[in-house]
């Protein structure tokens, strides 16, 4: 996968890393294009083929430099009693060798070591952890009473926060479930699948509820309309999926959106709360006097991000009709039209808070936004596959028809000042 996040992409990489762009292999589920297979469950996979030479792939066009996966979702047998197949697990997930932050001691003797070798005296630290002026400007005296009940709890032995242990989940669940009835008649086929993956995430996972749910319902039918004593002579079929997805996220971009870094680089001076916070849930207040830029982990992620993805509902459906007329035996003359379409929406907030100079938001707000786009792909084939004595003709002739809508996205907000409140 792209990275370990729950709901992360799978990536795959056929014909090696080019020195521009991307690497990402066309993917063809079912007849039609799509951008990835994350919204499959693996037990609606029935097979997986994989191009990756230029002969093989050439019917896909320059789509096809970086490689083909062609992808068959599970189908249905003719003359075949209805199979009803369960799958299920449960698990925990942990972070198998996790990192080991310098603890509050061993920090201040790394500073204060730095410090020696450019020739400085040891810092203050009693000093600077009652030094914080927007505690103190704002609440007065509780600057210093942080400072002091902090400076206390070390020479009690306490060995400050680690972060990352903070920030982490033990044993954090993830379930899947799927279900899928396949069968057929003489003339007909079918398979119809339903499946569900819950996957909370190690970081952030009791923090923000950080997680991905997903939905999928399936349904792949196939029926022959005329046929003769030799073969099949018009067959309709058609495959579709709908996915429905949520994905509750931290932030994992550069130093400046990623709240893991964020975590290893806080000094474990800070407790995670205190009893004499002004804030609402407690958070401990940036200790300026150490570091005006290095604020609580836990309560930026948590005022960043558990507001932002409330009910964010992504959806897809992949399909496609087809019509298949074989006018004479191994002549077949195929005809599918096929939709990749996705829309949703979501609702954030955006609360008020206060807990340093540089970390606080005095404006609420609420927005919401919604989304919608979609690819058609129009494709004609002939073929003709036939065998005489040790001989074998195999002829194709096809084209293709593609467009691509460009996606639709409205967002509108609402905010809301203490002014305005009163007004």
């Amino acid at each position: 996968r792209n990275n370990g996040a729950p709901g992360a992409g799978t990536k795959i990489v056929i014909r090696g890393v080019g020195t521009t762009g991307n690497a990402n292999p066309l993917y063809i589920v079912d007849g039609v294009a799509v951008g990835n297979i994350d919204y499959l469950n693996s037990s609606d996979i029935q097979s997986i083929d994989v191009l990756k030479d230029a002969a093989s792939a050439a019917i896909y066009g320059s789509r096809a430099a970086n490689g083909v996966v062609l992808v068959t979702t599970v189908r249905g047998r003719k003359n075949s009693k209805t199979k009803i197949n369960y799958d299920s697990y449960f698990g925990v997930q942990n972070i198998y060798k996790n990192l080991d932050p310098l603890n509050a001691q061993e920090y201040m003797y790394i500073m204060d070591e730095g410090r020696v070798n450019d020739g400085l005296a040891p810092n203050d630290w009693q000093t600077m952890l009652g030094n914080n002026s927007w505690l103190n400007t704002n609440y007065p005296g509780q600057g210093t009473q942080l400072g002091d009940d902090i400076w206390g709890m070390l020479q009690d032995g306490w060995e400050g926060t680690n972060w990352v242990d903070e920030m982490t989940q033990e044993d954090a669940p993830i379930t899947s479930h799927a279900i899928n009835i396949t069968g057929g008649g003489e003339k007909n086929t079918y398979s119809m699948g339903a499946s569900y993956l819950d996957q909370q995430s190690i970081i952030g996972g009791d923090v923000i509820d950080a997680g991905y749910k997903r939905l999928t319902l399936r349904m792949n039918t196939e029926f022959v309309l005329f046929a003769n004593d030799e073969h099949d002579i018009i067959t309709i079929g058609e495959n579709l999926t709908y996915t429905n997805s949520e994905n509750r996220s931290v932030a994992t971009g550069n130093i400046y959106y990623n709240d893991l870094h964020d975590a290893l680089v806080q000094n474990p001076l800070m407790p995670l709360y205190w009893d004499g916070s002004p804030d609402q849930y407690g958070y401990t207040p940036t200790l300026e006097g150490i570091s005006d830029g290095q604020h609580n982990p836990i309560a930026k992620m948590y005022y960043n991000r558990n507001f932002s993805n409330l009910g964010n509902k992504n959806n897809t459906i992949v399909g496609n009709v087809y019509v298949e007329i074989e006018p004479i035996k191994d002549l077949k003359i195929t005809s599918s039209y096929g939709i990749n379409a996705w829309f949703g929406h979501g609702r954030s907030y955006s609360p008020t808070y206060a807990l340093a100079t540089k970390f606080n938001n005095s404006i609420d707000g609420a927005s919401q936004s919604q989304y919608m786009g979609n690819d058609y792909t129009w494709t004609n084939t002939i073929s003709y596959d036939h065998s005489f004595g040790e001989h074998k003709v195999n002829v194709l002739l096809g084209n293709e028809m593609q467009k691509n809508n460009l996606n639709t996205y409205v967002n509108g907000c609402l905010l809301y000042t203490s002014d305005a409140a009163d007004e």
